[in-house]
């Protein structure tokens, strides 16, 4: 196609007469033209059937990610709240060393087995630790964690247009071109990314 130097729009209505006349007309035209005719009218459909791919893998990549931003929002909101909770309780258990119905000389197990009645121990330990060091949530660690459980879902449905779909970019994005060669490279070796050296990987993305 780059030889015939035809513009897109003059392909697209190239093709669309194959679609216009029959196939008896077609065969009366000057042969090369027919052949021309149909050269576009295969380039365009694969454009098409390209483009679609594209389209398709950046749906799924959009779904996961929102999917994704949810999920660690809503693990930092469970997080706090359960974190709020916990601290209730810390309270209550705290009450205990000031409660004038426990006698001064009660021995500290039975104290201790009380408090454990509140709440466990390590709930107390993750309470102290938020009291002590501020602890904040990761919402992006629990992002990527839910990521890591759609492993088996970017194996069926991005995988494959991955290795289907001739990737080009600008040279800003030439990092993730490499990137996205090298994951269609190793699939289409049957290669498991697990077994595979940390040295033959990108080292942009390490």
């Amino acid at each position: 196609m780059p030889n015939l130097d035809i513009s897109n729009e003059s392909i697209k209505y190239y093709a669309s007469l194959v679609n216009y006349y029959s196939v008896y007309k077609l065969k009366r035209f000057n042969e090369l033209t027919t052949y021309v005719y149909l050269l576009c009218f295969v380039y365009h459909r694969y454009q098409i059937l390209h483009d679609n791919l594209i389209q398709c893998f950046i749906h799924h990549v959009r779904q996961y990610r929102e999917a994704a931003k949810e999920d660690g929002k809503e693990q930092v909101y469970q997080q706090r709240r359960e974190g709020n909770e916990k601290l209730d309780k810390a309270a209550q258990v705290l009450k205990l060393f000031t409660d004038p119905s426990i006698a001064g000389q009660t021995p500290f197990h039975q104290v201790r087995a009380k408090a454990f009645g509140i709440l466990d121990g390590p709930p107390i330990d993750f309470v102290a630790d938020h009291i002590t060091s501020d602890v904040k949530f990761d919402e992006t660690a629990f992002q990527w964690a839910h990521i890591d459980e759609l492993a088996q879902q970017f194996k069926r449905h991005l995988r494959p247009i991955n290795a289907s779909v001739d990737w080009t970019a600008s040279a800003g994005y030439s990092a993730v071109i490499e990137a996205t060669d090298f994951l269609k490279r190793a699939s289409a070796g049957g290669a498991l990314l697990d077994n595979m050296p940390l040295g033959l990987y990108p080292t942009l993305y390490l």
